[in-house]
């Protein structure tokens, strides 16, 4: 209970931070159509679409790598969709995600959903997602 100021005063901050980046996403994200599409390697980033109103479209489904079939089928969707990157974790490879990219003439962008720098990651993937200048 001597610490109790110390610790209130923290979670605070922590809520704000929190409430602040949320308010950035929004704000990024806000012209993108409802339920727009973003692809990844691994679909590491379901909670943030739910929040967001976004469909994320895994290359990796099961944590199998995709056969020919399927990725042509990525590769008509993701052109359809207007993709405009791919992105995958640096805790995996990202060969065939190169591969996609090179035929979609698109980038791959290596951003982990675990790192500790959550803000800056999540406000990264926000304009990443909407083509966006970060």
């Amino acid at each position: 209970s001597k610490n109790k100021t110390y610790y209130q005063d923290n979670y605070t901050k922590f809520i704000k931070l929190i409430e602040q980046t949320d308010i950035e996403i929004r704000e990024v994200l806000k012209d993108l159509p409802k339920n727009s599409k973003f692809m990844v390697f691994h679909p590491s980033w379901g909670y943030f679409a739910k929040e967001y109103g976004l469909i994320q479209m895994p290359i990796e489904v099961d944590g199998k790598s995709p056969k020919p079939k399927a990725i042509l089928r990525l590769i008509i969707e993701a052109k359809k969709q207007n993709i405009q990157a791919i992105l995958t974790s640096p805790e995996f490879s990202d060969e065939i995600a190169k591969q996609i990219a090179s035929e979609l003439d698109i980038k791959v962008v290596k951003i982990s959903s675990l790192s500790p720098e959550w803000s800056t990651n999540l406000l990264f993937l926000s304009y990443t997602i909407a083509n966006k200048k970060w």
